[in-house]
């Protein structure tokens, strides 16, 4: 397994994050 993922979807208390793996930046939708 590789430690960079190129997308990550999770879902906690019932809401979907999705958090894109950058070198310096993560970006977090929340809707």
């Amino acid at each position: 397994m590789t430690d960079f993922t190129m997308f990550d979807f999770k879902v906690t208390d019932g809401v979907a994050v999705a958090t894109f793996n950058r070198p310096d930046k993560m970006n977090t939708f929340t809707p």
